[in-house]
């Protein structure tokens, strides 16, 4: 009983201390709230660009109007030009507010890519996405190019997507392990060293793969942060909404989701 008891006091404790430790603000790279515009509110000057095919402004979560952009699941796009401040090295964390809607089709379904290539692989640097094709099957899909040898890993949530209701879905990587959180809780995670994350010439596209292609997300989306770090459980659950302290036990299974590498090997292969 009273090891019980000691071992109660101390995850409390360390709940406390990671509670203590949360910094919203430390290592934020992009943070677009989209309230009414596409700026970028960390300070760095990230700003979103619209264009011929721009997604329109919505209702958040909360119901409050313009403070939210819909894409159509088709072209709508955000650009962000290329920028050394949205290329971390080696850990990262990125995170959304999201209202997914039915996408037919075999389509990209894209939350955000920092975009590699255009046309070859690994395609992209980094990628939160979706595809009903399969090894995906309509599960969140979480990607990170390694820089040597150039290729895109990827991994998968559990589940597939749900659509028409608003959720919260975050992607981590520290360097060890990508993570993907759905509303706070650990979904999943795949042990891997990918060593440096490569990148190429292109920059964010937000709701899109690229410019006139239809892998447009489908649904609204909000809150979008990319940090050059990767977030603990604790501030994953204060982004999501959930009370920092609460303990949460997952049944992850680990690298049973991991997918495929897009690339080539160092000898060309």
């Amino acid at each position: 009983m009273k090891k019980l008891f000691s071992l109660l006091l101390l995850l409390v404790f360390h709940h406390l201390l990671s509670v203590a430790q949360i910094n919203l603000a430390n290592g934020l790279i992009a943070y677009y709230p989209f309230n009414g515009n596409p700026g970028d509110s960390s300070g760095l000057g990230n700003h979103g660009t619209l264009g011929a095919s721009s997604p329109t402004l919505t209702s958040d979560r909360f119901g409050t109007p313009n403070c939210a952009y819909y894409f159509n699941g088709n072209t709508n796009i955000i650009t962000v030009a290329k920028s050394t401040t949205l290329q971390p090295s080696n850990t990262l964390s990125l995170s959304a507010w999201i209202r997914s809607e039915p996408k037919a089709g075999t389509a990209w379904n894209t939350i955000l890519t920092y975009r590699h290539t255009l046309g070859s692989a690994p395609f992209n640097s980094y990628v939160l996405t979706t595809n009903n094709a399969s090894p995906y099957n309509g599960k969140w899909t979480f990607g990170l190019a390694s820089s040597s040898p150039l290729v895109l890993n990827e991994f998968v949530s559990k589940d597939p997507r749900l659509d028409n209701q608003w959720m919260h879905i975050c992607a981590t990587y520290d360097g060890s392990q990508m993570k993907i959180y759905k509303n706070g809780i650990l979904d999943t995670f795949l042990n891997i060293n990918i060593g440096t994350i490569g990148y190429g010439t292109m920059g964010l596209h937000i709701g899109n793969n690229n410019v006139g292609v239809p892998d447009a997300f489908k649904g609204a989306m909000d809150e979008l942060r990319i940090y050059n770090r990767a977030l603990n459980s604790n501030e994953v659950r204060v982004l999501a909404g959930l009370n920092p302290i609460t303990v949460y036990y997952s049944k992850s299974s680990g690298s049973i989701n991991q997918l495929g590498t897009w690339g080539t090997n160092a000898d060309g292969t």
